[in-house]
């Protein structure tokens, strides 16, 4: 009962004082509103640019080889490192925080025919593992399987920008295009990604051909090295782990130093991500803490009317304490009053902030720039922000009307 007068009177206050108060509200309502929104933003972002890394690989760690600046047993540094076939069967062996391994082989780029169609394709050769490390998803067909490795094959997975200018609205899957004047059939289309914010070559895997390394090798390169292996660890957070095995595994292989930084070079969706992740951080905390000090800026606001209202019932108060009040109980009407007004201003904060977010979204934006997320998370630490400055701001107006003398209140008038 004392809960529902407490909030009537100060609902009573508002209302008698609508411009003072919505004023004084004001700075709670942006605070909190500009807090959902711009934390929301930091978030966003951080999600926007994970999935622009992932498009190349969700897990994807690339190796590729260097020169040794040291060497082991008497060998010399300064070679150049090779990578065999041996090698990616040691990692699969030695290497338990690699769930995944591919070789991959660079041709360059091929004259690519079909009919009368003429274009120049960015052409690789990989493994039956490459489409799942390099999140190669298949629209139609099938990608590189064991037996094109195993009988070299001349088959080739065209990306969704190769296959739309060669073939256009035609059925590619089954009929022959010519590399460099080499007959291949077309087993698959790979789904269309887009432009990628990251890559591993030139072009975009849309603009490319995959064919089987075997198959690379004996017809474009005639070696049987390569230079580059495709890892995926069995989670983003053995990223470093998975350097370090290979790196060990490899020491022994090539005989150079494992802590030989010039050996092995690597590039890691997990390396860009975390940069991104302490970026959207630090917006966050930035964003965060200067929507707090608008909060607390709103708290002082609302102190001033509390010690306003205070004034205006200073009478009130004396004949509350006359008729049998106690000073626990003055303290807890004003201390309910506003934490009160500012929940109210809290709760309108966080709709406009929300609807903001919303609206965001129905645009058309840019591509590196994402509408604000609504994360629930955030909603509460906002409710328990309004909480703290709704009783911050009435304390000092709380104490100052728990203490008055009655006689003194009464002779106030």
């Amino acid at each position: 009962m004392f809960l529902v007068e407490t909030i009537a009177q100060a609902w009573q206050s508002i209302r008698s004082h609508k411009l003072r108060t919505g004023l004084t509200m004001f700075g709670v309502i942006w605070g909190i509103a500009s807090f959902i929104i711009l934390v929301g933003l930091g978030k966003s972002t951080l999600k926007l640019f994970s999935r622009e890394f992932e498009k190349v690989g969700k897990r994807m760690l690339v190796m590729w080889a260097g020169q040794s600046s040291s060497g082991l047993s008497g060998i010399k540094g300064g070679r150049q490192i090779r990578f065999t076939i041996d090698d990616v069967e040691a990692i699969k062996a030695h290497c338990p925080h690699v769930e995944l391994v591919s070789p991959q082989i660079y041709t360059g780029y091929q004259e690519t025919k079909y009919e009368n169609e003429v274009l120049s394709s960015e052409t690789f050769g990989l493994d039956v593992n490459s489409g799942v490390i390099r999140n190669l998803d298949v629209a139609k067909g099938r990608f590189i399987n064991a037996d094109d490795i195993a009988l070299n094959r001349r088959v080739c997975v065209l990306g969704a920008n190769v296959k739309e200018k060669l073939f256009g609205e035609r059925e590619s899957v089954g009929e022959f295009i010519r590399m460099s004047g080499i007959r291949f059939q077309v087993v698959g289309v790979l789904q269309h990604k887009g432009d990628q914010l990251s890559r591993v070559s030139g072009s975009i895997d849309d603009d490319q051909i995959s064919i089987p390394y075997t198959t690379a090798q004996a017809l474009f390169t005639g070696s049987k090295y390569f230079g580059m292996i495709y890892l995926q660890p069995r989670s983003l957070f053995d990223d470093k782990t998975v350097r370090e095995e290979v790196r060990q595994t490899l020491a022994l292989r090539h005989s150079f130093e494992p802590d030989d930084a010039d050996a092995l070079h690597f590039f890691g969706i997990a390396e860009m991500i975390g940069r991104v992740k302490g970026v959207a951080m630090g917006m966050e905390i930035f964003f965060g803490a200067a929507s707090i000090i608008t909060l607390l800026i709103g708290g002082i606001g609302v102190m001033n009317i509390m010690f306003v209202s205070i004034n205006e019932r200073v009478r009130e108060i004396g004949i509350m304490k006359a008729v049998g009040a106690k000073s626990r109980h003055v303290f807890l009407q004003f201390i309910v009053e506003s934490v009160f007004v500012t929940f109210l201003a809290g709760l309108i904060g966080v709709l406009i902030g929300c609807s903001i977010c919303l609206l965001i979204g129905l645009f058309n934006l840019p591509r590196f720039v994402a509408a604000p997320v609504i994360d629930p998370f955030v909603m509460l630490i906002a409710f328990l922000t309004i909480t703290l400055v709704g009783i911050l701001s009435g304390i000092l107006p709380a104490l100052r009307a728990s203490r008055m003398q009655v006689v003194e209140a009464l002779r106030y008038y």
